[in-house]
């Protein structure tokens, strides 16, 4: 195990503090399911924007950004357009208000508000909620493949065993507390991984010399501006990487002007209390998320030193890993690792609360138009 037992308290500490937010949420979360999936519209916008740019700092979506700028350089920067990056202001000028206006419960239901309660509107509603739970179950997976891999390089368990454990405490607190135990949680989480993003950011840049980190990346690593081949062209990047940002800019630029989300997007608008609220989520999300990029590049940075002092390369997935174990120290590694953990916690707790969602608001209700409120939650839970 590459973890000292003050590190693996850390950890323990962390998960069994989640649980408890989860059991000490459930009551406020049970009294209907505009509280179970919304909150009841009672959280604040800046704790809703800190949830929201929680679920997109998972931990394989970091080992995979890290890969890309130790691959690419800077130019990295362009695969990010697939995830739409600037999403958040957006969000803040028109897309939040415009998601909370509708008044619906979920991004499925928005469907029925936009094409009306006909056959179309409920056409589109039923194929959309069929669409997004599969591409959450495999979402899910890679989530779970990404924290196994993680996990195991400081772990003496089998990666199966660990991320089936991490599936069954997430799964947990969320069944109890419902929005509320995922908004808290990733409250926390944000701070955690917040508070690691920084001293790892300000311990990269006091121990590398960036006089000698130019020397030995070259200067081409360090330049934004795409080509049409690259040069040296990488061994995962054999196509003409300028056609690659020409797919990547496209479909970021179709993602910020469509509808104003489906999943977790949606549902931290409508949580808002009121219109200005939905725009400051976006604002507090774009904030908050920056401290992710700093994360990413020291660990890159971090990456690419080791290798030019050992000279040996390093499979780009396991940079991130491999600079946990050889620069912090014992205690700080831990507070990082739970931050991480969190990471993923926060994605997957997100996707299950959503998912539950989908299925009680735009599958079950729409065919049991007679059900109660407690019997909704019940479909909730089961969910």
């Amino acid at each position: 195990m590459n973890l000292s037992w003050v590190d693996a308290g850390i950890v323990v500490v962390y998960l069994v503090a989640v649980l408890l937010v989860g059991v000490y949420m459930e009551r406020r979360a049970g009294k209907d399911i505009q509280s179970y999936f919304l909150g009841g519209g009672t959280l604040p916008w800046w704790m809703l924007g800190m949830s929201g740019s929680s679920t997109y700092f998972d931990i394989t979506g970091t080992m995979w950004m890290v890969s890309v700028f130790y691959v690419l350089g800077i130019r990295g920067m362009w695969e990010q357009w697939f995830w739409a990056f600037p999403f958040a202001g957006f969000a803040m000028a028109y897309k939040g208000k415009w998601a909370y206006r509708s008044g619906v419960l979920t991004g499925m239901e928005w469907l029925v508000f936009r094409y009306g309660t006909g056959r179309q509107g409920q056409s589109a509603r039923l194929t959309m909620v069929l669409i997004n739970l599969l591409i959450m179950v495999f979402m899910l997976g890679y989530a779970g493949i990404g924290v196994g891999i993680f996990l195991e390089e400081f772990l003496p368990f089998g990666r199966n065993t660990m991320v089936v454990g991490l599936f069954a405490i997430t799964g947990l607190y969320v069944l109890l507390g419902g929005f509320f135990s995922v908004v808290w949680s990733d409250f926390f989480q944000t701070i955690l991984l917040s508070v690691a993003a920084v001293y790892i950011s300000v311990t990269a840049f006091l121990q590398i010399d960036p006089a000698t980190f130019r020397t030995d990346v070259g200067d081409q690593w360090f330049q934004l501006a795409p080509v049409w081949r690259l040069d040296p062209t990488p061994e995962k990047y054999p196509d003409p990487f300028g056609l690659l940002v020409l797919l990547w800019v496209t479909k970021g630029v179709i993602t910020l002007f469509q509808a104003p989300g489906g999943g977790a997007d949606f549902q931290r608008f409508r949580a808002a209390k009121n219109e200005a609220d939905a725009s400051k989520v976006g604002f507090a999300w774009g904030m908050v998320i920056a401290v992710r990029w700093a994360l990413v590049m020291s660990f890159t940075a971090y990456g690419l030193a080791i290798l030019s002092e050992t000279g040996n390369a390093v499979d780009s997935e396991a940079v991130l890993p491999m600079v946990l174990n050889r620069v912090l120290p014992v205690g700080i590694k831990g507070m990082v690792i739970a931050g991480l953990i969190a990471a993923f916690m926060s994605t997957f707790d997100s996707t299950l609360n959503v998912a539950a969602s989908f299925v009680t608001n735009d599958l079950v209700k729409p065919i049991w138009k007679s059900a109660t409120q407690k019997q909704l939650m019940l479909v909730s839970y089961l969910s």
